[in-house]
């Protein structure tokens, strides 16, 4: 019914603006550093954005999707990991 309704209004997220989103967990790796999955909400995330979440702030060296492949930049309602936390 959900989908319906935002096939009818025709809800859709504005992609060329800033990102803003949700971070779900975040994790520091052995390998990779600090990473964090992220459900961005509205706009367009790349790699080498600026970021900030609460005090931390942070540049975005590399973005994988949620099946692990590189990704050049995460859109709107997609679960993403962004490592360089």
């Amino acid at each position: 019914m959900i989908l319906l309704q935002a096939e009818i209004m025709e809800l859709k997220a504005h992609p060329d603006k800033m990102a803003r989103g949700t971070i779900i967990e975040a994790k520091l790796d052995k390998g990779r550093g600090p990473v964090a999955t992220v459900l961005v909400q509205a706009g367009k995330l790349n790699i080498g954005d600026a970021f900030v979440s609460g005090t931390n702030t942070g540049k975005v060296r590399a973005l994988n999707d949620d099946t692990g492949q590189k990704i050049a930049h995460a859109g709107p309602s997609t679960p993403d990991e962004v490592i360089g936390f």
